[in-house]
């Protein structure tokens, strides 16, 4: 990741992004990944990727 790719997500830290797969820009966000994609559709944007920007303090370790 670039550091200007995470500077881009910091506004949306604890919230679920859609990102447009071919600029990497964000093109919806909300308290849900359907959120995300409702607001990434209503722009125009049909098949974005969707994922939850964790917070940016602490560490996350996967149990499984």
């Amino acid at each position: 990741m670039t550091d200007r790719f995470i500077e881009q997500l910091k506004p949306y830290e604890n919230k679920w992004v859609a990102l447009d797969d071919e600029t990497k820009e964000v093109v919806g966000s909300g308290q849900d990944a359907a959120q995300a994609l409702r607001e990434a559709e209503h722009r125009g944007h049909k098949d974005p990727t969707l994922f939850k920007v964790l917070p940016f303090r602490g560490a996350y370790v996967p149990l499984a």
